[in-house]
């Protein structure tokens, strides 16, 4: 167990009844995966459900993209005006959440590859950062810049899941440790999924806490990050014309 929200380890012998409350000193396991949640809370367990029924622990997808676009920022503008790293970002950013198929096919939350698992931990973002830049760069420089750019694009997704306020939390280090983990300050609201329950007054409210605490954020951090590489390329310019 562990101080400031970071984790508590579940007992493998507690399994909660469907609608019960998950105990912060017995955080719930589902199946070979271990939950944990911030010391001193509570909130009823999640539901074993089918794809289309299960209240999804996240941020929405739309979040994940506008974060990855500000962070996109930081590249060079040659890669800027590419259209296809545009699309690599972005879909690098929402990939994770591709475990969600898995409540289709009988995968359980709790599970190795179940939603907030493998695919949200940091060895899923460096095979992907990896695999994607050997694709899409032309140079073994351009391939090591855009393998590192798209493995943080892929980790921040699971660090924005961590920060939401409720579900299991992620987790970071698996396969190696399945303990899922939530940062101790969670202001996002969980996203539902499906278009009609977005659309509902809690869709709306989740979309609100998001363009609060994470669009207005990563709109100053992208413009930010704007500011600064034009002023190194000016920097550079300048250099250049004096040799």
């Amino acid at each position: 167990m562990s101080e400031g929200g970071l984790r508590i380890r579940a007992r493998p012998s507690v399994v909660p009844k469907e609608g019960s409350r998950i105990s912060a000193l017995a955080a719930v396991p589902f199946a070979h995966g271990q939950a944990c949640t911030k010391l001193g809370s509570s909130r009823p367990a999640p539901r074993r459900a089918s794809f289309g029924r299960l209240t999804c622990t996240m941020a929405t997808l739309i979040t994940h993209a506008v974060v990855a676009t500000a962070l996109g920022q930081a590249v060079s503008p040659e890669l800027r005006k590419q259209p296809l790293f545009w699309v690599a970002t972005v879909f690098c950013s929402m990939l994770p959440d591709a475990d969600v198929i898995g409540f289709r096919l009988g995968i359980h939350y709790g599970d190795l590859w179940g939603h907030r698992g493998m695919t949200h931990s940091l060895l899923f973002a460096v095979v992907v950062g990896c695999a994607a830049g050997a694709l899409l760069g032309k140079t073994a420089k351009d391939r090591w810049w855009l393998a590192a750019f798209l493995f943080v694009v892929t980790a921040s997704h699971g660090l924005l899941d961590a920060m939401t306020d409720g579900g299991l939390g992620v987790a970071f280090f698996s396969p190696f440790d399945p303990t899922r983990y939530f940062f101790p300050w969670r202001p996002i609201a969980v996203s539902p999924i499906g278009a009609g329950r977005f659309l509902s007054a809690r869709g709306l409210h989740v979309l609100w806490t998001e363009i609060c605490w994470v669009w207005g954020p990563a709109l100053a951090v992208g413009m930010g990050l704007r500011v600064l590489g034009r002023r190194k390329n000016r920097a550079l310019r300048e250099i250049e014309e004096r040799t």
